[in-house]
């Protein structure tokens, strides 16, 4: 992906911000597309389909396997992005818009079938089903990391919450006053947390997930 002023490429694909929409906008006017020349290569025309957007790309997800390219577009005003914008799925092979959703929230997170939208100041996350745009559900977590292999989403707190449902399948209190300063996988179900300590977890123990060992302080050898 090469990010050019306003344009994004995305492979042949170019998207460029027109702010000047006004219309209601609907799956049928939301975007409008052209193919255009970008440059040219042992004397050819470099063509690229340039599709104009009715807002600023605020975060694009482009799964390679998947038949969407998932668009988040926010409204600015003046230097300051504003809480509105939209949620958008363009079919990869023709660019048309299969669903789109205004939207308030945009921390975006993407697995095979699922798109959720988190909201730091409300503290709330959305999700949708990936294809056809339909909210599945809504809880009053902030989601800051999801486990894609396992299906599960977690908070700051360390609430582990079942994506398939939005609920919580279970929870352990970890000490997140200063945040978190990193998370990784061991295997598959098994991941080291450093949040004012080390945590280590295994995800998928039975309901409550389990603590393997944890060490309550950071330890920083001398210099």
């Amino acid at each position: 992906m090469i990010l050019y002023r306003n344009l994004i490429i995305l492979s042949a694909i170019l998207f460029k911000v027109e702010l000047s929409f006004s219309q209601e906008i609907t799956a049928e006017n939301l975007i409008s597309s052209k193919v255009i020349t970008i440059g040219k290569i042992y004397n050819k025309d470099i063509s690229a389909t340039e599709i104009q957007l009715p807002e600023n790309i605020y975060n694009l997800s482009n799964d390679s396997l998947g038949n969407e390219i998932i668009l988040l577009l926010r409204k600015v005003s003046g230097k300051y992005y504003k809480n509105k914008g939209y949620l958008v799925a363009l079919r990869k092979n023709d660019l048309k818009v299969l669903w789109f959703k205004e939207v308030s929230d945009f921390e975006m997170f993407n697995t095979d079938s699922l798109v959720l939208l988190s909201n730091v100041e409300k503290k709330r996350t959305t999700c949708y089903n990936k294809h056809n745009g339909s909210v599945l559900w809504k809880n009053d977590h902030l989601i800051r990391f999801i486990d894609k292999k396992n299906n599960l989403g977690f908070n700051k707190f360390f609430r582990v919450i079942d994506l398939a449902t939005g609920k919580i399948k279970w929870e352990k209190k970890i000490d997140s006053e200063f945040g978190w300063n990193g998370i990784e996988y061991v295997t598959d179900s098994t991941l080291i947390l450093a949040s004012s300590g080390i945590h280590y977890f295994n995800l998928m123990n039975g309901k409550d997930g389990i603590i393997q060992w944890q060490q309550e302080r950071m330890i920083i050898p001398p210099v």
